[in-house]
């Protein structure tokens, strides 16, 4: 099972978790950034590089910051494929929550 945070207007975290595709592309507002967890290749309970371009559209890929992933060269790999990545010490700007 996996848990997930999101506060509507501002972010939505996945926590570990395969590709959720049925949240993100339903629940996600435009202004949300989206911290992923992800690593270069995929296990039963997290997801992988190539799950990203499968399973989500491109305005979902584009706010995705990802993190989770093994280590500094897997950083770089997700990098290199046009990702962001959280690293110790980010800061993300994030949008003012929308009032539910």
């Amino acid at each position: 099972s996996s848990h997930a945070l999101h506060l509507p207007g501002s972010f939505f975290y996945t926590g570990d978790t395969r590709p959720v595709p049925e949240l993100l592309h339903h629940l996600c507002q435009a202004s949300d950034v989206i911290f992923h967890d992800c690593g270069v290749t995929p296990n039963p309970s997290h997801t992988g590089l190539d799950d990203l371009t499968r399973e989500y559209r491109d305005d979902i890929r584009s706010r995705l910051i990802l993190y989770h992933y093994a280590d500094a060269a897997a950083a770089d790999t997700l990098i290199q494929a046009g990702y962001r990545v959280a690293r110790p010490g980010d800061v993300f700007r994030l949008g003012t929550p929308l009032h539910v």
